[in-house]
């Protein structure tokens, strides 16, 4: 999984300048299309809670001059950006899905078995909550080519064996050929229909500013009744804006991807250009 320890500069909340833009679009996401983006199963409400607390508090140590918070009982007061908001037992929003409103991460909440019961979801890459909740690790994945079924199954026994106190990270790449941070599966077929008008006029002279680095910054943290937070902070760049070192790592990376994997991220496309491109470039 290439998963490492979280350092403490870093937490399950991450602030950058594209925040108040990043903020808006999920405004939008949750108001018009509030069961696609955020569902919960009943029995996850306490692990919602938990996580809620350790968002927030996560948020107040890493970025004081924006966020702080005061806690009664299970009744929060938050301070951030926005303003002054409060979460209640009784409040109209669940736990996850008011605390997700303020960040840019989405945030998914598996049970000790591995099992999808909550989330807020608003800039996957290619899937939606509503074809996973209730799935299992393995079954979230599918359905991901043979050749990554290895490290499926040490990822699951990772999630298992994830301590209390000791979060983790990894990192999740790709390529796209948008800069739009919403690619669920509602947006699928818009998606391939863009890349092929893309690649009508696509070439190398081109690909450096249309083709964007996809990475998503992952993190896991077991909560104290059991339940894990996977948070997923999305950052892009245009592939030409990328340090040239970096473009080399990515070409090393990419020539020993096996065809069923690029095809399985949308990239079968574009990707001998993209070969190319990082060929050219060093």
């Amino acid at each position: 999984m290439g998963t490492s320890p979280l350092p403490p500069m870093r937490g399950v909340v991450e602030v950058d300048a594209h925040r108040a833009a990043e903020w808006a679009l999920k405004q939008q996401a949750l108001s018009v299309h509030p069961s696609y983006y955020f569902s919960e199963n009943a029995g996850s409400r306490v692990a919602q809670h938990e996580a809620l607390t350790l968002i927030v508090r996560e948020a107040a140590r890493l970025y004081p001059a924006m966020f702080g918070y005061q806690q009664e009982g299970e009744t929060l007061v938050f301070q951030s950006p926005e303003g002054t908001s409060t979460w209640y037992p009784d409040h109209a929003l669940a736990p996850l899905d008011w605390v997700g409103r303020f960040f840019q991460e989405d945030f998914l909440l598996l049970d000790d078995e591995g099992i999808l019961r909550a989330g807020q979801l608003c800039f996957p890459s290619g899937w939606s909550l509503a074809e996973k909740m209730n799935k299992p690790f393995l079954s979230i994945h599918e359905p991901l080519p043979s050749v990554m079924n290895p490290m499926l199954k040490a990822a699951n026994t990772f999630m298992q064996r994830l301590a209390l106190g000791k979060p983790m990270e990894r990192t999740n790449w790709g390529f796209r050929l948008t800069n739009q941070l919403d690619l669920s599966t509602r947006h699928t077929a818009w998606y391939r229909a863009h890349v092929e008008e893309q690649m009508k006029t696509l070439g190398l002279e081109e690909i450096g500013t249309r083709l964007w680095v996809r990475i998503e910054h992952q993190t896991l943290t077991r909560l104290p009744g059991g339940y894990v937070l996977f948070t997923i902070h999305t950052f892009q760049n245009p592939l030409g804006h990328e340090p040239i070192e970096r473009q080399k790592i990515m070409l090393s990376f990419l020539k020993t991807v096996p065809p069923a994997l690029i095809q399985y991220k949308v990239m079968d496309r574009f990707f001998p250009l993209l070969i190319d491109y990082l060929e050219r470039a060093r």
